[in-house]
């Protein structure tokens, strides 16, 4: 079970499973661009990890453990994972939502 949860929270398979979209939204619409697509995608990842950066921080804190900073194993990759899902969805919004509802 524990395997299935790794995978889900996986940076490596959002960003593929995200990559296969993209391309199948050129297959209907050849004129998207890949460097909005990569940006919006990098963007949102680098927004996720500072999140759970911050996140851990604050717990660490809270707690007073030396050791908090080790969560960022587990909440990084959710972070990067959560931040690229944000940024397709805000691309998606960008580029097929603004274009079809001016």
């Amino acid at each position: 079970m524990m395997d299935i949860q790794w995978m889900i929270y996986s940076p490596i398979v959002a960003t593929i499973i995200f990559i296969v979209f993209y391309f199948m939204g050129r297959l209907v619409s050849p004129s998207l661009e890949i460097k909005d697509f990569i940006g919006f995608l990098v963007m949102g990842g680098i927004l996720g990890f500072g999140v759970s950066v911050i996140i851990v921080v604050i717990q660490t804190v809270l707690y007073r453990s030396p050791q908090g900073p080790l969560v960022l194993i587990y909440y990084a990759p959710v972070g990067i994972t959560v931040g690229e899902v944000f940024g397709f969805i805000f691309w998606i919004y960008k580029t097929w939502i603004q274009k079809v509802m001016p």
